[in-house]
């Protein structure tokens, strides 16, 4: 029988079994609410592209969109003005932000989103949200409403 070399498989990055990144808690949902929870992540602190998108559109959000997708995801769509801040380096990053600004976070779907705003509230961060569903939700939306906004900027 012929030697067959073994092919690595690339893994998805899952933050969460990442050991060189610290443990967060996700917040649980034990406080009464009328809003629905449309999947498993969903916090208090989600933000769904419905109410982004227009924000964005008006250019009256106030705050920095944090980008924690890796550089190569960031290089082929991003939103205008984000800052790339890649999953990985989040804890030697954290020292340039200020307690009292605001923070989007945005990833390709939503879970590395979750898991790094998560992370910052832990750390005291208080206006920090997340992009539910990402870039991916982000297109979504702008697919059906048929919108191609200068602000997304596709390579």
């Amino acid at each position: 029988m012929p030697h067959q070399k073994k092919v690595p498989v690339r893994r998805r990055f899952n933050p969460a079994s990442d050991s060189s990144l610290p443990k967060v808690r996700f917040p649980r949902h034990d406080h009464n609410h009328t809003h629905h929870h449309d999947d498993d992540y969903d916090n208090e602190f989600d933000l769904y592209p419905m109410h982004l998108v227009p924000l964005l559109n008006q250019s009256s959000l106030e705050g920095t969109i944090i980008d924690v997708r890796e550089q190569w995801e960031y290089e082929k769509v991003r939103i205008e003005g984000s800052v790339n801040i890649p999953m990985r380096q989040l804890p030697q990053s954290v020292s340039s932000l200020n307690h009292h600004d605001s923070y989007y976070i945005v990833c390709s779907q939503g879970f590395r989103g979750s898991y790094a705003a998560a992370y910052l509230r832990s750390l005291g961060y208080q206006k920090v949200y997340n992009i539910q569903t990402g870039i991916m939700g982000i297109a979504e939306l702008l697919d059906r409403k048929q919108e191609s906004p200068s602000w997304l900027l596709v390579q």
